[in-house]
């Protein structure tokens, strides 16, 4: 459910680690500092469900591969494990380091396209 984690829910979460597959769990992108001040490690929903995405991507493409579909999904590990560090070694909440990260992505994107 979109927005389940909110000023008052969250003052009541006891879990270590949200990952769930809502979207927009955080109702305000400033919560992801409450949780990094409570300890509280949160995988960014638009990150850990990438997969579904990435499967439609490929349904999409006229010649794709089972192979190339798992080599892209098996890459969301490894994202998620850079946001991870770069939240505790920047001390920045793990929503705000995605967010950049997604930034940095398609500004790439965009540079190459251009």
């Amino acid at each position: 459910m979109g927005g389940a984690i909110n000023p008052v829910s969250v003052r009541g979460i006891r879990a270590g680690i949200i990952a769930g597959a809502a979207n927009n769990q955080l109702s305000t992108p400033e919560l992801g500092g409450v949780l990094l001040d409570r300890g509280i490690l949160y995988a960014p929903d638009y990150v850990i469900n990438a997969g579904g995405i990435i499967d439609v991507y490929y349904q999409q493409q006229a010649e794709t591969s089972e192979a190339k579909l798992d080599a892209h999904v098996s890459r969301i590990g490894g994202t998620l494990k850079r946001i991870f560090e770069a939240s505790d070694l920047r001390r920045m909440p793990t929503n705000q380091v995605a967010d950049e990260l997604a930034e940095a992505i398609f500004s790439k994107g965009a540079r190459a396209a251009a």
